[in-house]
């Protein structure tokens, strides 16, 4: 067998296409892989992540693969087991600093500052390590100078929440010089011993200052949080004060710094300029800034900095710092949590660790649920998705994630709890899940159940030795699987096809598939009685064809439609529900318009009365139906509610405020008029009469009792009388154009009085 070749290796000519970002789907990676080594006589290959496997043909040899995705080609590292050294290499990489990281510059870089801060070298240094805010800068130092460096030979100066020089000199010296030789230098320096008794505390320069040259070699100084240092710490009293421990002390100097953020720190340290205008109103005119530290920094690290680092990892490798210090939270999908960060379109919320972080923080406070076993890969994957979701603000696109995700909506107020406020109703947050859970583990189950049928009815068609007797028995057990709606499942129509044309032909003597047809398709008119109106017309004409077929069917269908549209026009919570919805979606079906108008006048009239939210909802429900020109859709409805509020208005409690809101809807003369005419003759006469009454009482009138002037004939007049469209006349409900129509001396309304 040919040595497998040690250096990096092309495979863009194993590659048929790559995608618009010039990378290739990982899952296809294990063919290319196989289509190059197959010259080399390996038959297997397994990929984890960044480690692979090959297995030889004919030995158990396995060589160990470093893969790396680059524009147009992947480049590989591939080294023969017997070669490696097993103390030497851990979970695919090299037990090196460099050898940790995915990204190549941060190898590199990992290289440089090996050099840079060779502490054998006695010249001073100052680094500038460059890196967009929250890519996690202080945390790949942290960890590279706790690896690299004893504990006495670096200190890490934060300038956050630091007020003075003196508090940094002092975190080196009592950093960098042992308890010992601190005693024996206040032993022998009295007078400063007296600031230690004091309520003063150590001064940090005076012993500093004391010490030799010598006792800052070998000492490694970080300087990080520029952007957050505080305006009362002078910047240019830092930047020489690491000047003079390069230069004079020859200590080694890092700067953490992301150079836009001090320019960002600036224009919030700014003073507003106020006038006042003409109206003795306050104006910002202008705003000036309090502190100038971008333009200090720029200034002092020309000529302070030597070498100015660029730290840009991976996004793996930030993955893998956050992993390796989180070995407790097993909860936690690392695999997931890279694909959604690497779905975020912004490089700097992509990359940032700190946002991580805070993902990590808000799913601790969940971590019982989702270390519980019997939850569902998918719900622990929404559950994650919605998290990061809330933290980053941005969209993530799972269209090519390849995950299954799945969530209640009841959750949402939850998660941004968790996010906003860091708490959440954990007992409220389980029972949620563990519902869900179980409404998903029911809808894989259909799943699978559907793709037995189909699987089963298939293998049969074409496998000519399923035999009949063997398909009609497992086709039996698969279709009667209790607890699930098979017939909803793969259809009405084709459950009946596959009853009458296989099971029943198949084994004609058996009565139980007629029983298990008839069963099997009650429950599913039951479950769905509510949407068998709303299937698309295919569906639909497969479901009347059934139901005109089967009388028993027919039947049951019809009786228990009758009986549920008689339960929700009998509840006003069923019927708020769906008024809310018709305003919601501005749409609705044939079933909606029949079952609103079925609901009894006495119940909208109570209901009006008793509940203020259903009074306001038919309030909207009026003013929205108005809106339609010609043939109003619910008119039905509309007219029964025209009806009762023409009947509220005569209640002296509900008069006015029942007047002013018919006046609000600005009925026609047409209208006002079809509303009378539709009503029944003894209402018509009813509100003549009262109408009448209170008409002849207001003008002090006699008004005729029984001289009743034929409804009829009323009508006609009225109807006349309104055709004259008087001015304001579509402000008027009906009792009140009768009382105009009275008051018009032209009128018959002096067969009325005397």
């Amino acid at each position: 067998m040919e040595t497998i070749p040690k250096n990096k290796i092309n495979l863009k000519k194993y590659v048929d296409s790559f995608d618009n970002k010039g990378t290739i789907d990982f899952k296809n990676f294990k063919h290319i892989l196989q289509a190059y080594y197959k010259e080399y006589g390996f038959s297997k290959i397994e990929i984890d992540k960044e480690k692979s496997f090959m297995l030889h043909k004919d030995r158990q040899e396995y060589a160990y693969i470093y893969a790396e995705l680059n524009d147009n080609s992947i480049n590989l590292e591939v080294y023969n087991a017997p070669e490696f050294n097993n103390d030497e290499y851990n979970n695919g990489f090299y037990n090196t600093s460099e050898g940790n990281y995915t990204s190549k510059e941060i190898k590199i870089l990992i290289k440089q500052l090996d050099n840079l801060l060779n502490l054998e070298k006695e010249e001073g240094i100052a680094i500038s390590l460059q890196g967009s805010w929250g890519i996690g800068k202080t945390f790949f130092w942290n960890q590279y100078i706790t690896d690299k460096f004893d504990n006495t030979k670096f200190v890490n100066i934060s300038l956050f929440g630091i007020n003075s020089l003196e508090d940094i000199k002092k975190q080196i010296v009592l950093k960098i010089y042992d308890s010992n030789k601190i005693s024996n230098f206040l032993e022998n320096n009295p007078i400063i011993n007296k600031f230690i008794e004091s309520k003063w505390g150590i001064d940090a320069s005076l012993i500093a200052s004391s010490f030799k040259k010598d006792d800052f070699k070998n000492i490694v100084v970080c300087f990080d949080d520029f952007e957050r240092i505080s305006p009362n710490l002078s910047l240019s009293e830092i930047l020489g004060f690491i000047s003079e421990l390069k230069e004079q002390y020859n200590c080694k100097i890092v700067l953490i710094n992301n150079n836009n953020m001090l320019k960002n720190q600036d224009d919030l340290n700014h003073k507003k300029h106020i006038r006042k205008n003409k109206n003795d109103e306050s104006i910002e005119r202008f705003f000036t800034t309090q502190t100038n530290n971008q333009e200090v920094f720029d200034a002092y690290t020309e000529k302070i900095i030597d070498v100015t680092l660029k730290y840009e990892p991976h996004l793996k490798d930030n993955i893998r710092f956050l992993k390796e210090k989180s070995i407790d939270k097993p909860y936690i999908d690392w695999e997931l949590l890279e694909k959604l960060f690497s779905s975020i379109s912004d490089d700097n919320k992509k990359l940032n660790i700190r946002l991580m972080k805070q993902v990590l923080m808000k799913v601790e406070l969940i971590q019982t649920v989702l270390s519980l076993k019997k939850i569902n890969k998918k719900i622990k994957n929404g559950i994650l998705v919605e998290i990061v979701k809330e933290i980053v603000s941005n969209k993530i696109d799972l269209t090519y994630l390849d995950i299954e995700v799945s969530t209640p909506h009841t959750l949402k107020k939850s998660f941004e709890s968790i996010v906003k406020k860091h708490s959440v109703d954990l007992e409220f947050f389980e029972s949620e899940i563990n519902k869900h859970n179980s409404i998903t583990l029911h809808d894989d189950n259909k799943s699978v159940l559907y793709n037995q049928i189909h699987d089963t009815y298939f293998n049969y068609l074409y496998g000519l030795l399923y035999d009949d007797s063997s398909f009609v028995k497992d086709f039996y057990e698969l279709l009667n699987t209790p607890d699930i709606d098979v017939v909803q499942l793969v259809g009405l129509s084709s459950f009946e096809f596959y009853i009458k044309d296989f099971l029943k032909k198949l084994d004609s003597e058996n009565d139980a598939y007629d029983t298990l047809f008839l069963e099997k398709s009650k429950i599913y008119i039951k479950n769905n009685i509510d949407n068998l109106e709303n299937l698309d017309m295919f569906s639909k004409q497969g479901v009347n064809r059934v139901l005109d077929d089967y009388k028993e069917l027919q039947k049951y269908y019809t009786d228990l439609k009758n009986e549920t549209v008689e339960q929700k026009t009998n509840s006003k919570e069923e019927i708020k529900e769906i008024i809310k919805k018709l305003l919601s979606d501005k749409g609705w079906s044939k079933q909606t318009e029949e079952l609103l108008s079925n609901v009894d006048s006495k119940y909208h009239y109570d209901w009006m009365i008793s509940d203020r939210e259903y009074f306001e909802l038919i309030f909207n429900f009026v003013s929205w139906a108005k809106g339609f020109s010609g043939d109003k859709p619910f008119n039905e409805m509309y007219k029964n509610i025209m009806h009762i509020y023409f009947e509220l208005s005569k209640n002296s409690t509900y008069q006015y405020k029942l007047k002013f809101i018919l006046d609000r809807f600005s009925l026609s003369s047409k209208e006002i008029y079809e509303n009378y005419i539709s009503m029944p003759n003894d209402t018509r006469y009813d509100m003549l009469r009262s109408t009448a009454e209170e008409w002849a009482h207001i003008n002090n009138k006699k008004y005729i009792e029984g001289a009743y002037t034929p409804i009829h004939e009323f009508d006609s007049g009225f109807k006349h009388y309104l055709s004259n469209e008087k001015p304001d006349i579509h402000y008027l409900t009906i009792d009140l154009a009768m009382k105009e129509y009275f008051n018009d001396t032209n009128s018959s309304g002096k067969n009325f009085f005397e």
